[in-house]
C-alpha cells in the first residue's frame, strides 16, 4: 500500500484535545471548530506543520452533512467520505477537517466522526466516554421539541445497534436478513417516501400515523398518497404495502389522537392495536 497512508486504521484511535479549537481523532486525523482559513495559524506538531491537507467543510462536498439532523442515511454517507478520505492520504499527511466556528456546526460534525469511531473504528462504551469527555465543554445537547439528548446519548445508540447487529458498516457484503439495508433506509427516510424507518431488522419499523383521504376514482378506492403544498400526506393503503414487504403481522397506533381508517392493515392480514390515551386502562395486548 506504499503512497497511501500507512495503512487505514481499523482499530478505535483515542481522541485527544490538541488545543480548545482543536481534537485529534485519529493518527492523521484532526477536526478544528475553525475556517478554513485559519487553518495555517495552529500547531499540531512540528513534522506535520508542512504536510497537512486541508478539506473545508464550508466550502466542499462534506459541507451538506453540516446541515439539518444526522440520520443514518447520512451517517452512511459520511462514514463511506471518511474510508475515501483516509485512503486518498498520501504517506506522512495528515488530514484536518474544519467546521467553521458555527456550535451546531461543530456539534454535528463531533456526532459524525464519532459515529465513524463507533461503526467503522469498533470504537467500546469506555472509549465513548473518553471522547465524550473530550467535546463535552464545546457540544451543546440536542433539543427535539423538548426532548433533550446528548451526543453521548447518541452514540451509545450507535454502540447498540453495532452490538446487535443491527448496523453493518464494514462488511463487503452485508446480511440485509440480520441489519438495516442502509441504502433502502435512506429511501424510505425521505418526506415524499413516507418516512418509513426500520428500527431492529425483522422487529421493528416507525412510521407516521396514517391519515384518510379522498376516494381516486379512477380504482374507487382510498387514495395512497396526496401532494398538499409542500407535504405529502399518506394513507394506510399506502403504508401497507410497503409493511406487506416486511412481511409485518401488527401494526400499533401510538399516537392515541389519530383517527384514520385502519381497514387496509387488517385487509392485508395485519393485527391493529391502539396505545390508550393517558388515563384509560386498556393495554395492546398483542403487543405486549
Amino acid at each position: 500500500m506504499s503512497g497511501l497512508l500507512h495503512r487505514m486504521e481499523t482499530d478505535f484511535f483515542p481522541w485527544t484535545r490538541v488545543s480548545d479549537d482543536v481534537i485529534q481523532i485519529s493518527s492523521h486525523m484532526f477536526l478544528a471548530a475553525m475556517e478554513e482559513s485559519q487553518i495555517q495559524n495552529i500547531q499540531v506538531t512540528a513534522e506535520l506543520q508542512c504536510q497537512l491537507v486541508t478539506i473545508g467543510w464550508g466550502h466542499n462536498s462534506l459541507h451538506p452533512f453540516l446541515r439539518g439532523p444526522s440520520g443514518l442515511g447520512v451517517i452512511d454517507k459520511f462514514c463511506k467520505q471518511m474510508k475515501e478520505i483516509e485512503k486518498s492520504a498520501t504517506s506522512g499527511q495528515s488530514v484536518i477537517l474544519t467546521t467553521g466556528s458555527h456550535t451546531q456546526s461543530f456539534r454535528t460534525a463531533v456526532l459524525l466522526t464519532g459515529a465513524y469511531s463507533i461503526l467503522c473504528k469498533n470504537a467500546s462504551m469506555e472509549d465513548i466516554d473518553a471522547m465524550a469527555a473530550c467535546v463535552v465543554p464545546q457540544v451543546p445537547d440536542f433539543d427535539n421539541g423538548g426532548e433533550v439528548f446528548s451526543v453521548h446519548d447518541c452514540w451509545e445508540a450507535l454502540l447498540v445497534a453495532r452490538n446487535n447487529g443491527w448496523l453493518d458498516l464494514v462488511s463487503d457484503a452485508p446480511d440485509y436478513d440480520t441489519c438495516i439495508d442502509l441504502d433502502e433506509w435512506a429511501h424510505y427516510d425521505a418526506a415524499a417516501n413516507g418516512r418509513l424507518h426500520v428500527v431492529v431488522p425483522n422487529e421493528l419499523i416507525v412510521f407516521p400515523c396514517p391519515r384518510d383521504l379522498p376516494v381516486d376514482p379512477s380504482t374507487g378506492e382510498m387514495a395512497a398518497y396526496l401532494d398538499a403544498g409542500s407535504e405529502r400526506i399518506f394513507s394506510a393503503r399506502y403504508f401497507t404495502g410497503l409493511l406487506r414487504d416486511y412481511d409485518v403481522g401488527l401494526v400499533v397506533q401510538c399516537d392515541p389522537g389519530a383517527v384514520y381508517d385502519d381497514s387496509p392493515f387488517t385487509q392485508a392480514g395485519m393485527a391493529v392495536e391502539r396505545v390508550a390515551a393517558a388515563g384509560r386502562e386498556s393495554r395492546p395486548t398483542l403487543l405486549l
